[in-house]
């Protein structure tokens, strides 16, 4: 229930319910749907693990404290409450994703969700844009001025509520361009064609009717990162630069200039958020006050919350953003590291056999190794270890296992029916491992050690499996030559992590690059799309089971500290420079 009224949630923040009619904007249904949500999660929230162990729980509700001691410092207790009901919101969606997708096919959901939601803002928007229907919602007749003098006009697409803005249309369609990527399927040319290309032509149009400034650097940004890994950064760059100049041919910005002269209110605009940080370093002037103190906004999400929230809430803001793409970079490395290992190129599960292909390996157990039961029986001490040829890993790609294929924890189950071959998971005894049981008997002093990477398994996909499929410890059973089963219990030989396959991983992090590109020159530092990704990335991260090194390690504290303290140096140099 909390995840389906989860995804209610998203579709509706996007689409919003005020194009229905402005009087909706009066009914609060989004926070009145987010108490609901929150009361039918609560189970989940409260029994989530990673949830209530992710850096990025404790970073957000240190945002929400910076937000009240920003408006307690500067005298206003009473402005706490409303603050908190403006971003609330925003930052529920971060909670509600987190909580609520614990399985790969619901982040599946959830983020096509976010991308159809955002499809059907555009098709809305072209049809005001070409039809006229309900153009003045979703089209803004905007002017073109130099010298303060209106020399132009120009039509804008932009969404509903807090997507009214053209801008901010385009970094949230920015953000589902690269997530349209989960759906892709190698040797698919029609289905890639019709579910992956043409939306993306859809939105790369759209984008390009926003006439965003910012969109065109996020966009040039984004093919960079894109582009880098298979062509190299020289290349990329090269490819990236081609890219700007041929949008700029295209008009891409509608007639709206990209220089230190056009961009001279931006400028000002950073350099009154320098002043007034100078006035209230540590808790800033207040969460909404910086458009009223400077009559424009910062055009900036990072000058934004340290002229609002001083040191204490900017820092914690940046952290948010590091410590996610310190997340996604380990889970990425860690995909590298074992295609170096198996010398392989495709996103890859270290698993017990290599598909369809099994070598009996003869073994004879060392003196000291003792006997284990099976079956109530014992072995003597010597003993015939099966494994895999190579131990080669199984590739991951979607289709290519059946529903029983699938273990708990959404790997590939072994079995020799299914292979054509005999494997029985291999275990060596030696005196010093631990004892463990099987089918509820135990051993003496000599066990057999699991390859696991945790003494539980990490989230999984438990709707693609059946009851059977599981032994009692949640894993899938290995099986014999003759169909027997042979329940080695206590998760002998499970397979390592990577359950998420690394083109998810990859896009997920390029939707967080856009975003943090775009960012760079609009104010959205409390906005709906950024925790919308925060929550994705981070829900990512937790199906995937990946140790981030956060915990007894304070190196993400010092990659924060350094990056906010040449941000403030840059914004300080840029402010000067054009002084």
């Amino acid at each position: 229930m909390g995840f389906a009224l989860t995804v209610v949630y998203i579709v509706l923040t996007i689409i919003s319910p005020e194009q229905f009619g402005p009087e909706w904007a009066h009914y609060h249904a989004l926070q009145y749907l987010a108490g609901i949500i929150f009361v039918v999660s609560l189970p989940n929230i409260l029994s989530q693990p990673y949830l209530k162990s992710s850096i990025q729980t404790y970073l957000l509700l240190g945002l929400f404290a910076a937000i009240a001691l920003s408006e307690i410092a500067n005298g206003w207790f009473g402005g706490v409450l409303i603050d908190w009901q403006e971003f609330s919101p925003s930052a529920a969606i971060f909670f509600f994703v987190v909580a609520n997708v614990t399985t790969i096919r619901r982040l599946k959901v959830v983020t096509l969700a976010a991308i159809a939601s955002s499809m059907v803002l555009v098709v809305e928007a072209l049809c005001g844009y070409y039809g006229g229907y309900r153009g003045d919602m979703f089209v803004l007749h905007d002017y073109l001025y130099s010298h303060d003098e209106i020399v132009g006009d120009i039509f804008r697409l932009r969404g509903v509520g807090f997507l009214n803005d053209p801008n901010d249309l385009a970094q949230i369609l920015l953000i589902a361009l690269p997530l349209l990527f989960i759906t892709w399927q190698r040797r698919r040319l029609v289905y890639n064609s019709l579910f992956v290309l043409v939306p993306a032509c859809v939105l790369l149009w759209a984008i390009y009717l926003t006439h965003s400034r910012g969109a065109l650097i996020g966009l040039a940004v984004l093919a960079l990162m894109a582009a880098r890994e298979r062509l190299g950064t020289t290349a990329s760059a090269v490819l990236t630069g081609g890219l700007v100049f041929g949008m700029m041919a295209l008009d891409f910005t509608g007639g709206r200039g990209i220089s230190a002269s056009e961009g001279a209110d931006r400028l000002e605009a950073w350099a009154s958020g320098l002043e007034l940080f100078k006035g209230a370093p540590i808790f800033g002037v207040g969460f909404g006050n910086f458009a009223d103190l400077n009559g424009i906004t910062a055009h900036n999400s990072f000058v934004l919350s340290l002229a609002e929230l001083g040191l204490l809430g900017s820092i914690i803001w940046v952290a948010l953003l590091v410590t996610t793409t310190m997340s996604l970079n380990s889970i990425v490395d860690s995909f590298e590291k074992s295609e170096t290992m198996t010398g392989g190129h495709k996103e890859t599960l270290p698993t017990a056999a290599e598909h369809g292909e099994q070598e009996i390996v003869s073994a004879t157990a060392s003196a000291h190794d003792n006997a284990f039961p099976l079956e109530g029986e014992t072995t003597d001490s010597s003993a015939v270890e099966l494994r895999a040829a190579g131990n080669m890993p199984l590739t991951v790609e979607e289709g290519l296992f059946s529903e029983g294929d699938l273990n708990h924890d959404g790997l590939a189950a072994t079995t020799a029916a299914e292979h054509g071959g005999e494997e029985i998971a291999s275990a060596t005894t030696s005196a010093h491992d631990n004892a463990f049981s099987l089918d509820g008997k135990t051993t003496d002093s000599t066990a057999v050690e699991p390859r696991a990477t945790s003494s539980t398994p990490p989230p999984a996909v438990e709707e693609l499996l059946s009851g059977a499929d599981l032994n009692h410890d949640g894993w899938a059973d290995t099986t014999t030559a003759t169909g027997t089963s042979m329940d080695v219990g206590n998760k002998i030989d499970a397979p390592d992590r990577f359950v998420v396959p690394k083109q998810w991983v990859i896009v997920m992090r390029l939707a967080l690059i856009s975003f943090m590109a775009t960012s760079w020159f609009l104010s959205r530092t409390y906005s709906s799309t950024m925790y919308l990704i925060l929550g994705l990335t981070t829900a990512t991260v937790a199906l995937d089971g990946a140790d981030t090194g956060f915990h007894g390690s304070r190196r993400w504290v010092l990659f924060t500290l350094a990056i906010h303290a040449a941000m403030v140096l840059f914004i300080y140099a840029v402010v000067r420079l054009r002084h």
